[in-house]
């Protein structure tokens, strides 16, 4: 007797397939998107562990550059408008006019020591005043704006008016100018050269890997100074990652991309009409900027726990509000945008206080206003300046203080290392 097996199993239905496909992409699609977190992390773990390198060694070609350091030096401790405010009101240069009326000085004021002269607010006529630079931290002048010029080399120090026309030199072209006018024709350098270019600029230096399109440089670095009251000069460096859109055609390299002058390709590119990353070299060079800053007063957030405090203080001490400057000699960021990119986590800015900080929320914002939380926190004293309560006037002790929040200077680039370093006579 023949026996016939049947075979008893049956294949998927349509619908069970079309749920296994629709499983699987969902799956994919998971998997997908972890990619770009996991690519993000991974160069931001390099970009700290690079940055740092790059750090010390663009610290080094600025110590070993001779023109940075005795340029800046070179100053003849004048101070612009900007950096005179005797009262804490925000209004520079502050002084009573033999009628009693309030008049603005235009940088005729000595930076150092006392001055006898110098009167403001309730103080009294013949009351020795400490200058009104001694109390107050010195503005990083983003404006690349250093006060009356004195041409005459043979008179000694002198202070380098570069101005808005150098600083529109610097977007254009990327380059940084130090020296003023008379050096320039001594030397028979032509006006518009750069002392600094953005080639010279770049880390690892150009063509230091051979047979590559990207030839070396990953890193640009720039820099913003300010006076100090010890005589010194400050700078801020910033460094950047290069822009990783830039187009490279074939057979060229990214130095050569970025020395062609008609390309108009920079390391790090901004559009000119938002001030915002273009992140393809294209537009305008992304220069350092400036903004005016000031504390948030904590009514303005009664959630946080400064103001629910049974003695609330007034101010966040680990917020910053920042605002576009009507003044560019205070802030030369001209668009909201700008600030946009400033509220980012993460993002980093150095303040007049001369502290790095890192941003670590937004708290708000709009437009032409940010509200920042940032670490490290702030203290009391540089938020607001001590008041004296017998003469309803700022103290006297506000001449021996740091400072006070009034600035901050970033980049529209989220940088990869951030660092200060100082220049001595």
């Amino acid at each position: 007797m023949n026996l016939c097996l049947k075979n008893k199993s049956r294949g998927f239905s349509l619908i069970e397939v079309l749920i296994a496909v629709l499983v699987l992409a969902v799956g994919l699609l998971g998997i997908a998107s972890v990619f770009p977190v996991v690519i993000s992390q991974q160069r931001d773990a390099t970009d700290i562990i690079r940055g740092g390198v790059a750090a010390a060694a663009v610290r080094e070609q600025i110590r070993s550059n001779p023109d940075i350091a005795g340029e800046l030096l070179s100053q003849d401790g004048f101070a612009d408008r900007d950096e005179q405010d005797e009262d804490g009101d925000r209004v520079p240069n502050e002084t009573l006019a033999g009628d009693g009326d309030a008049t603005i000085q235009t940088g005729a004021e000595p930076i150092f020591g006392q001055d006898g002269q110098f009167q403001a607010g309730f103080f009294s006529d013949t009351e020795p005043r400490f200058n009104s630079l001694t109390g107050f931290s010195y503005l990083w002048e983003a404006d690349w704006s250093w006060g009356s010029t004195n041409n005459d080399l043979l008179q000694g120090p002198r202070s380098v008016e570069i101005g808005s026309n150098l600083l529109a030199e610097y977007v254009m072209d990327g380059g940084i100018r130090l020296r003023d006018p008379e050096e320039r024709d001594i030397a028979s350098t032509p006006a518009n050269t750069a002392d600094i270019p953005v080639l010279g600029r770049l880390y690892p230096r150009p063509y230091s890997i051979q047979g590559s399109a990207r030839d070396g440089p990953q890193y640009v670095w720039d820099f913003v100074p300010r006076r100090t009251a010890r005589g010194s000069v400050q700078c801020v460096v910033f460094i950047r990652r290069i822009d990783n859109g830039i187009q490279i055609p074939t057979g060229s390299t990214l130095t050569a991309v970025l020395a062609d002058t008609n390309n108009q390709v920079y390391p790090v590119g901004r559009d000119s009409s938002t001030g915002l990353p273009t992140l393809n070299g294209t537009g305008e060079y992304s220069v350092p900027v400036s903004a005016m800053a000031e504390p948030i007063p904590a009514m303005d957030y009664p959630f946080r726990p400064e103001f629910r405090a049974e003695f609330p203080i007034d101010f966040l001490l680990d917020g910053v509000r920042v605002a576009i400057a009507s003044d560019t000699e205070i802030g030369t960021a001209q668009f909201g945008s700008e600030l946009g990119a400033l509220a980012d986590v993460g993002q980093r800015f150095v303040d007049n206080l001369g502290v790095v900080r890192t941003v670590i929320e937004v708290l708000g914002g709009d437009g032409s206003v940010v509200d920042l939380r940032v670490t490290p926190a702030f203290t009391p004293n540089a938020l607001i300046p001590p008041f004296d309560q017998m003469n309803g006037s700022f103290s006297l002790l506000e001449a021996a203080r740091i400072g006070k929040l009034r600035q901050i200077v970033f980049t529209p680039h989220k940088p990869v290392d951030v660092f200060t370093m100082e220049f001595t006579q």
